[in-house]
């Protein structure tokens, strides 16, 4: 389904979270890019979960840099048509409380250090409101946490349409909750 898709978008980017691959085969990123010659970077998962893949298409942006952290993978990027330059990040928070602290402190100092404009796109297994959960029941700490950081580092959120949620556990009844989003910097 998802070479599927990415075959009929013709996307010249690509941010994937949940991989659960430890490497890929460069035969297996040609075959998933399908047409197009990528730059790509992938974290590895950790055992049976994570893992993330990264690719930009060499004919649109020049990498410049590559950077991974804990939760995050990012390019510095240089397009080729006009010059411009931005950073672009792959954010896989954990799904554990114990580790969203750590991970909120590393995407925002990471964010501070970045002097170019920015899009930060993944799932960060978050809330940023009580009412992006279907149940209500949210952990008001982590939602006050992540909405801080938010607001330190200047980021907005991009306006998604579509489904109201982008996760379901998929029981009876189910939970569903916003935890895949955009943010960018106001530049």
């Amino acid at each position: 389904m998802l070479l599927e898709l990415v075959n009929k978008h013709s996307f010249d980017c690509i941010c994937l979270q949940e991989t659960i691959k430890s490497s890929f085969r460069y035969r297996d990123l040609e075959r998933f890019a399908g047409q197009k010659d990528m730059s790509w970077s992938w974290l590895p998962c950790s055992g049976h979960t994570g893992g993330m893949l990264m690719g930009v298409d060499k004919e649109l942006a020049i990498v410049t840099a590559k950077d991974v952290g804990n939760f995050y993978q990012c390019f510095n990027l240089t397009m080729k048509a006009d010059g411009f330059q931005w950073v672009m990040f792959n954010v896989y928070g954990p799904a554990h409380d114990d580790r969203k602290l750590e991970f909120l402190e590393e995407i925002q100092s990471k964010v501070q250090s970045v002097e170019c404009p920015m899009i930060l796109g993944g799932d960060f297994n978050l809330v940023r409101r009580i009412e992006e959960k279907s149940n209500g029941n949210v952990n008001v700490q982590m939602m006050e946490a992540f909405n801080e950081m938010i607001n330190n580092t200047a980021l907005r959120e991009l306006h998604r349409t579509g489904s109201r949620f982008t996760w379901t556990n998929r029981q009876n009844p189910p939970i569903m909750c916003v935890l895949d989003r955009v943010l960018v910097s106001n530049s």
